[in-house]
């Protein structure tokens, strides 16, 4: 049998409780007092992101790991397991990574760890850069695991970035590549952009009236001359449903006036994206909205550029059922930019920004949505504390005046 393209005898299983190494990183490690703010700054010198697969009795982690080889080859990496992650640790079991690598390509490394008989609620990594000061913290919920890997590649790898291109090739398969039945939904329709952080939620269904419903089996490919969203679940358990959306050419960037116009959504007022749709140069709409509130068209080109710039990181980072400047973290992190610090806590995500001359400080929770089980999905806990100071944020980057 074949994994992931790879013979499956070329990876060496991790049997974690009878290592006999022990992997030590600058002290003890408090997990959910661990900065982990690298994971949203694009000037990282690493990015990771995983995702959970199960195929049987089996389960693993796929790991991917973002970095110039030269820095890949001096990381050491450790792992510990913990129920908790406000319990310290001190003890991580040593990892030969090279034992778990099933894929390398440029600056990507994708790892696939079996974690079958682990009973714990987190993961945590612990990865040490040779020779520097420089260590990271990566930490995994071990929840419900998908049923199935989505491949865009002419070898069975999977795909973590959450989309494809349009015309591209995406294919269904099984962790082992045992024949299993899917049912698919595809939505054409355009998903909803978040609300303001003081806002109520919209408690509103978005996987109601698919365009398309249909089965697949393992092997399959599906359709990418539209752009939208699959969702897909084995149907042995619906609820282990993964989202992947087809973009694109220009995806994760912003290419055409529709979209530019619809991802300013979070610093126009109704009136101006009104009168935006409704121009007949809503280009030259766009500039002058910008030249007249900035007063500077080096300002203004300076704005429009970096605004759109953290719409693209947004799609980057945070792509999962909708468009990542459409979530919650995405729509945060553009107006105020990758935080400063993060947390992860045993039921979600807080994210830190110090004061500034601009803006207090200020933290945002983000909780986990456990409907979206295959991709770590959060939504922000929403409070009218926030109305003053998104109000401020806006101001600034409507007067082109937001520290960049």
């Amino acid at each position: 049998m074949r994994l992931f393209g790879i013979q499956q005898s070329l990876i060496i299983l991790l049997t974690i409780y009878l290592s006999t190494f022990a992997f030590r990183s600058y002290g003890q490690v408090l997990p959910s007092s661990t900065d982990i703010s690298y994971l949203y700054n694009p000037n990282a010198t690493i990015y990771l992101r995983h995702k959970l697969v199960s195929s049987d009795e089996k389960r693993w982690i796929i790991l991917e790991l973002i970095t110039p080889k030269s820095v890949a080859d001096s990381l050491l990496f450790g792992l510990a397991l913990t129920p908790n992650l406000d319990k310290p640790l001190d003890t991580f079991t040593k990892l030969d990574m090279a034992s778990f690598r099933i894929f390398e390509s440029g600056k990507n490394q994708l790892f696939a760890i079996d974690i079958s008989n682990i009973k714990s609620n987190f993961a945590v990594f612990r990865i040490v850069q040779k020779s520097t000061p420089d260590s990271y913290t990566y930490i995994i919920e071990l929840g419900n695991p998908a049923g199935l890997i989505i491949s865009t590649t002419t070898l069975t790898l999977p795909d973590l970035k959450g989309y494809a291109i349009k015309g591209s090739t995406v294919k269904l398969s099984t962790l082992y590549g045992a024949n299993a039945d899917f049912g698919v939904s595809f939505f054409g329709k355009n998903t909803e952009p978040s609300l303001p952080p003081m806002a109520d939620m919209k408690l509103l269904d978005p996987f109601e009236k698919p365009d398309t419903t249909f089965t697949a089996i393992s092997g399959d490919s599906l359709a990418t001359t539209k752009t939208g969203l699959y969702t897909i679940f084995n149907e042995k358990d619906e609820k282990r449903t993964t989202f992947f959306r087809i973009e694109d050419e220009s995806y994760p960037k912003i290419a055409t006036v529709d979209k530019l116009i619809e991802a300013s959504i979070y610093f126009l007022t109704r009136d101006e994206r009104k009168k935006l749709q409704n121009s007949s140069d809503p280009k030259k709409l766009y500039d002058s909205f910008w030249l007249n509130n900035t007063n500077s068209a080096e300002r203004a080109g300076k704005m429009i550029s970096a605004y759109f710039n953290r719409v693209k990181e947004a799609n980057e980072k945070f792509t999962t059922y909708k468009e990542g400047w459409k979530t919650d973290m995405g729509m945060i992190y553009i107006i105020f930019g990758p935080p400063d610090k993060v947390f992860r806590t045993n039921d979600g995500v807080q994210w830190v920004y110090k004061k500034t001359y601009e803006l207090p400080s200020i933290t945002f929770t983000f909780y986990s949505n456990n409907k979206f089980i295959t991709s770590e999905y959060y939504e922000l806990e929403r409070s009218t504390q926030f109305q003053t100071v998104w109000f401020r944020a806006i101001e600034l980057w409507r007067k082109g005046r937001k520290s960049l």
